[in-house]
């Protein structure tokens, strides 16, 4: 099964742009969707990993 995705818009500076434009290319990509959905998981994943949780963490009902 496909995980569902969605589209939105974000505003990055000139430089990033021509950089994932010209990664994309490199792979044969059209656009850059999937490396910055890359770039998301590694920052999720290495970065912020309790914060993640915290917000991950189901709620308990008072």
């Amino acid at each position: 099964m496909r995980k569902k995705s969605v589209r939105t818009t974000i505003t990055l500076p000139r430089e990033h742009q021509v950089l994932l434009r010209t990664l994309a290319a490199k792979r044969g990509q059209r656009g850059y969707s999937q490396i910055v959905a890359e770039a998301l998981e590694f920052y999720f994943q290495e970065k912020v990993t309790q914060e993640v949780q915290e917000v991950l963490k189901p709620r308990t009902k008072n």
